[in-house]
């Protein structure tokens, strides 16, 4: 822009500082960032078990039932286990750590 002649070279540069300065103040504040908890709500609030309107919370909170799915324990944890494997025939990009695929 400047060898076109539509800025000079001090209102490139005071561009370029005042720019500079709003991403140092934007890190600043992002050490004190504490980002919103997610809650359950709307559709993801509630909903029915055997007929029973049910409250939505977290599973490991003290409210959290268990519920027999009729699938055993040994195949959810096979499905688990599987779900997150990576094929032996896959190749990561090398800058990915093992185990970070």
């Amino acid at each position: 822009m400047q060898s076109e002649g539509t800025l000079s070279g001090d209102a490139a540069m005071s561009l370029r500082n005042s720019y500079k300065a709003k991403l140092t103040d934007a890190l600043s504040l992002s050490a004190s960032y504490s980002p919103p908890l997610v809650k359950l709500e709307g559709q993801w609030g509630s909903t029915n078990v055997d007929g029973k309107h049910m409250k939505m919370v977290w599973p490991g909170s003290p409210e959290a039932q268990t519920f027999d799915t009729g699938v055993g324990t040994d195949l959810l944890r096979e499905v688990g286990r599987a779900s997150v494997a990576v094929p032996e025939e896959f190749v990561s990009a090398q800058y990915l750590p093992d185990g970070r695929i």
